[in-house]
């Protein structure tokens, strides 16, 4: 009776969940992103918390030796234990299950214990997040194939709810998140990369998701078009994330590109900043285009870059800055250093380029596609007592060891167990969606638009999604925008570099071509209405 009861309400939400369902938020924008890095990618939200043990002397039950999460309690038991509280004086009904991850097995021991809990369990949502559980102490007891079949079982869950919008976008993707980190550890990067991508598309509007995928977008150099389409579109949704974009077109030997896209990043940040202050400084991301340009052989670009940078550097180094900023204005520095050897270079000064090159045992900030392709034409021809510090290792190491480090990071460093849970997404209601229609849709006196009339952000408008959370939260968000684009004979918008908040964003409405909008940073209008308007459909007006 209680199975059903719950079957009951899972049918009547969409999709239920077994806590809160948590606000998503996007990553937080890149100050002064380097040229090597992509946006750092926010842990998700944490599936459960850990509230007061279970209680005392009575042993955890199985769901919580599986998951950390108790099983589910439907209305009627709920309304039971308030009844038997109430009319029973003296005595009181033990309490349900607390959630406590601290009570979660590890390994073998935690796949059995999923097993108990799921020969038990008929209700979708948690058949789905104990399965996607047993995925990860397959994945911890290195049975990685076992952790695929359980990923492919969950997202190929097609039940009432399982079919629903909310369950595709939550727990349909944290399988494939799993399947891609089982294909990692089995040392298949092009295929973890391919599932993670995947998962991209299953809800490409969606930032959040695309928070998740780039974990193992990246793991490998290649660029196929399909992953050029993922960074494409990435830096369209979170336009800091052109950086991701750029490290990409680094990796395959394309420094031009790489430095337009931070040439393009770094004129946005301009137009988000008031008159009265001026241009922003932010001497690693110029010297870092510098050095891709350099790299790329237009050094008259470099150099005027690189001086100024110079500049900023030593105005920031002389200023009130100076200590709250003293880790950029070293990474510039070390650009800069680095951007003098390929000066030596280029002039045709190659043996001092080489002993300024070794001088170092280490380049750090160019980052590894950088300092491998540099080091690549130094050591051409070189002498046996020239190859020393930096110029020693060869570049094919350079580039393996840069992999093999986010490899480790990702398998086996400190917040690797903590990437693995963080994939189990909170499941998400289909009220979350329908209680965004009306005012999504709601274009004249928006009830989200606003407009910034001074200060930083003057000209660009601000859409904040009040009544919303989550993921449903940030589609609404690019729906209106592109609505009101519509409305206003525009084919799309730019989002601005400084998007913290998956429901808040800044934009101006522009055409395909105008002036000062970056045509690859355009979010088609028509491309948002076609993808999202399925998802929060117009309301029928009476």
């Amino acid at each position: 009776m209680r199975k059903m009861m719950v079957r009951v309400v899972a049918l009547g939400l969409g999709c239920v969940s077994s806590g809160a369902i948590a606000r998503q938020q996007a990553a937080p924008p890149l100050p002064t992103p380097a040229p090597e890095q992509a946006p750092p990618a926010v842990a998700p939200p944490v599936v459960a918390q850990m509230p007061a043990p279970a209680s005392k002397g009575k042993p955890p039950s199985h769901y919580l030796r599986c998951d950390g999460l108790p099983d589910n309690m439907s209305v009627g038991e709920s309304a039971a234990r308030l009844i038997s509280l109430s009319l029973v004086v003296g005595l009181l009904a033990p309490p349900h299950e607390s959630a406590d991850i601290s009570k979660r097995y590890v390994g073998a021991e935690g796949v059995a214990a999923c097993d108990a809990a799921l020969a038990g369990e008929s209700d979708e949502v948690r058949r789905a997040q104990l399965i996607l559980a047993r995925a990860i102490h397959h994945i911890e007891a290195k049975e990685y194939d076992a952790a695929i079949a359980d990923t492919r079982e969950v997202h190929a869950m097609n039940g009432p709810v399982a079919s629903s919008i909310g369950f595709r976008q939550s727990l349909a993707l944290s399988a494939l998140e799993l399947e891609a980190a089982a294909l990692l550890r089995q040392r298949k990067p092009d295929k973890a990369e391919q599932t993670a991508i995947a998962m991209a598309e299953e809800s490409p509007w969606d930032l959040d998701n695309f928070v998740h995928a780039l974990r193992y977008v990246g793991v490998s150099p290649a660029l196929p078009p399909e992953k050029r389409a993922f960074v494409d579109k990435y830096a369209r949704l979170r336009p800091d994330g052109i950086t991701v974009r750029a490290a990409a077109r680094r990796w395959n030997g394309d420094f031009a590109g790489a430095a337009d896209d931070l040439q393009t990043l770094r004129a946005l940040l301009d137009s988000i900043r008031s008159e009265e202050k001026g241009p922003i400084k932010l001497p690693a991301l110029t010297s870092g285009i510098a050095v891709d340009y350099a790299l790329a052989g237009q050094m008259d670009k470099a150099r005027a870059l690189g001086a100024e940078a110079r500049k900023d550097v030593e105005e920031l180094a002389a200023g009130p800055e100076a200590m709250s900023r003293n880790t950029e204005i070293s990474q510039a520095a070390e650009a800069l250093d680095f951007l003098g050897v390929i000066e030596k270079l280029a002039n045709g000064q190659l043996d001092a380029a080489r002993a300024a090159f070794a001088a170092r045992s280490r380049w750090l900030q160019p980052g590894a596609a950088a300092v491998a392709t540099l080091s690549e034409r130094l050591r051409a021809g070189a002498k046996p007592d020239q190859l020393t510090g930096a110029l020693a290792t060869e570049p094919e190491a350079i580039r393996k060891t840069f992999f093999d480090v986010r490899y480790a990071a990702m398998t086996e460093g400190k917040n690797a167990a903590g990437l693995l849970w963080g994939a189990i997404r909170n499941p998400i209601s289909g009220g979350a969606y329908s209680g965004l229609a009306r005012n999504t849709w709601r274009i004249e006196k928006s009830k989200y638009l606003t407009a910034a009339k001074s200060g930083n952000l003057r000209g660009w408008e601000g859409i904040v999604v009040t009544n919303g959370d989550g993921v449903p939260a940030g589609e609404a968000l690019l729906l209106h925008a592109a609505l009101i684009a519509k409305a206003r004979g525009k084919t799309g918008f730019v989002i601005a570099p400084v998007r913290q908040r998956i429901d808040v964003a800044f934009v101006k409405f522009a055409n395909a071509g105008d002036s000062g909008f970056p045509a690859d940073l355009l979010v088609d209008a028509q491309a948002v209405t076609d993808g999202l308007a399925p998802v929060i459909p117009q309301p029928v007006t009476k």
